[in-house]
């Protein structure tokens, strides 16, 4: 899953980092760096355009809504 929204997401691999490092044995504390991390969606703005990009598969299709560079939604399902 990573691996997919890392193309979506400007340095979506910075954003993971921290809470991945938590899985770790005896890792967690209430630390800013885990609690004051910027969000990954954003609020829409409808006075902008909104983009909406899309990708499919034999097994499913995924859909990204993007506005400035960002992404407001995503949803993904499989094809029956």
């Amino acid at each position: 899953m990573k691996g997919y929204y890392r193309k979506f997401v400007k340095n979506y691999v910075k954003i993971p980092t921290p809470l991945t490092k938590l899985l770790k044995k005896d890792a967690f504390s209430w630390t800013p760096e885990v609690m004051c991390q910027a969000l990954v969606l954003a609020m829409p703005d409808f006075t902008k355009i909104f983009i909406v990009e899309y990708d499919a598969s034999g097994n499913g299709i995924s859909v990204v809504l993007i506005q400035g560079g960002r992404p407001i939604a995503f949803e993904s399902r499989p094809i029956k």
